[in-house]
């Protein structure tokens, strides 16, 4: 069995403050990441969510449909939220590109 010994490093303070900009920028980076992910699967469930009511639309003449807003359904016109989907899926569409 080889033996660890306790090494001391010695790291001068401008090396230091280097490795801690380093450390915050890659922690900001995976945040921004993370941020991005979100939003993408986000864009993609609105996506899915105007096919089946572009789909409800087709298939029946019903003008209103279920909208769930926080534990609450409410029925809204289709275009009404057809309008609502859009808007969002361009305001996030924007967030990602900036």
């Amino acid at each position: 069995m080889s033996a660890t010994k306790d090494v001391e490093v010695h790291v001068e303070f401008s090396d230091q403050q280097n490795i801690n900009t380093f450390s915050r920028n890659n922690a900001k980076l995976t945040e921004l990441k993370e941020e991005i992910e979100a939003k993408r699967k986000e864009l993609t469930s609105l996506s899915d969510a105007r096919e089946a009511l572009d789909e409800l639309a087709i298939l029946s003449d019903i003008p209103a449909a279920p909208l769930l807003v926080g534990e609450t359904f409410l029925i809204e016109p289709t275009d009404d939220i057809l309008t609502s989907l859009d808007t969002r899926k361009a305001k996030i569409e924007k967030e990602i590109e900036d």
